[in-house]
């Protein structure tokens, strides 16, 4: 799934990509990192590009020290 991400992206693109999933997903961790702290059940649902690569929810997750199990 990373190959098909970020493979052959252009400079020009490598721009949206960041738009689209490194920015996000910075974005979101701090938003996850209060959900996980709280109390009660959480339902979270991302597209799968958000989760390979660099600058993946799991990746971020882990460098902020939670453990992440993947299936």
């Amino acid at each position: 799934m990373d190959s098909l991400v970020n493979s052959g992206v252009s400079p020009g693109d490598k721009a949206i990509m960041d738009k689209i999933i490194k920015f996000r997903n910075e974005k979101w961790l701090s938003q996850l990192d209060r959900v996980f702290k709280s109390s009660g059940t959480y339902f979270i649902v991302v597209g799968s590009g958000h989760l390979v690569g660099a600058y993946g929810l799991p990746s971020l997750l882990i460098q902020k020290g939670y453990q992440v199990d993947q299936y």
